[in-house]
């Protein structure tokens, strides 16, 4: 009886062990099975890398690269953007760290537009106070006198002189009248009667002949830059080199050169000595281009 006893039981030990050893085969071969699918997968990632685009990134690529007037205008970038003015002399050095800057709305905006002066019109520069350039011109029309669109609006003049042309009348946009302003000093030119400084202090306001040959673009400031003998108004631009700028100005204090650094970046440089009896930094200012396009703003848009 004890005989048959201890062969049940080393019978159930035996199916015991079997069992076990079987369940401990299945769990390593699971875990084979797991190792290989990992090395398999990361045999897949190694070789076969799924690409990730920041395309965030790659437009500031794109667009930071330009250099040129060309290369900005085929993005539609110079045009179709405004432009903040900052401090520039920290530009080139590094060393420089007590700058002037503006925030907000006292931040002064630069924008850039082709003009459309027709080839045969006489294009007047107009010097206010001392303080601003506006760009007119006269076509056929010798009693009309036309603004280039600027930040201030758009329009024309209707003008009228008598006394022997030193008595000057403005009426805005055929409405709007502006009175009636005496010459100062002695007529000039007179193919040109409008030609000269017209009006009283502190008010006087001058005209001079601009060439705009050649010149395809006009820039416009559209306010006080305070600190700087940089004046605002609009300006008429010649290229003069794949990335330069110069204004066309026939007054001494309108001179200014505009280098395009990058798509986002470009240096404007007085290039005049302040007049006698003014004050005002003559050193270079710096550009930025806003992100966002002209053409996808509306008025209310850009005055918030």
């Amino acid at each position: 009886m004890k005989t048959l006893e201890k062969n049940w039981l080393f019978i159930l030990i035996a199916v015991l062990f079997i069992s076990c050893n079987k369940g401990t085969n299945i769990e390593v071969n699971l875990i084979n099975e797991q190792i290989v699918e990992k090395e398999n997968i990361n045999e897949e990632i190694i070789s076969e890398p799924t690409p990730v685009v920041n395309a965030e990134f790659e437009r500031y690529l794109a667009l930071s690269t330009p250099k040129t007037i060309s290369e900005l205008e085929a993005l539609e970038l110079l045009t179709d953007h405004y432009w903040s003015l900052s401090d520039g002399r920290i530009y080139g050095n590094p060393a420089f760290f007590s700058t002037i800057d503006w925030v907000g709305r006292m931040t002064p905006i630069v924008t850039f537009r082709k003009h459309n002066i027709p080839p045969t019109s006489i294009v007047y520069q107009r010097l206010l106070r001392n303080e601003q350039f506006l760009l007119m011109y006269q076509t056929e029309e010798e009693n009309k006198l036309n603004l280039l669109e600027y930040s201030l609006g758009s329009g024309f003049f209707n003008i009228g002189f008598d006394n022997e042309f030193n008595l000057l009348s403005l009426i805005k946009d055929g409405v709007v009248n502006y009175g009636r302003h005496n010459r100062v000093g002695d007529q000039t030119d007179l193919d040109y009667p409008l030609v000269g400084i017209w009006g009283a202090l502190p008010n006087l306001t001058e005209y001079r002949i601009v060439d705009s040959t050649d010149t395809l673009y006009y820039m416009d400031i559209d306010k006080e830059i305070p600190y700087w003998a940089v004046r605002e108004g609009s300006y008429l631009l010649k290229q003069i080199d794949e990335n330069v700028f110069e204004t066309v100005s026939s007054f001494p204090d309108g001179r200014l050169r505009i280098e395009v650094i990058n798509g986002y970046t470009m240096l404007l440089t007085p290039l005049f000595e302040t007049p006698e009896g003014e004050t005002g930094l003559v050193v270079p200012l710096l550009m930025h281009r806003g992100s966002t396009r002209i053409s996808e703003l509306d008025e209310e848009d850009y005055r918030n």
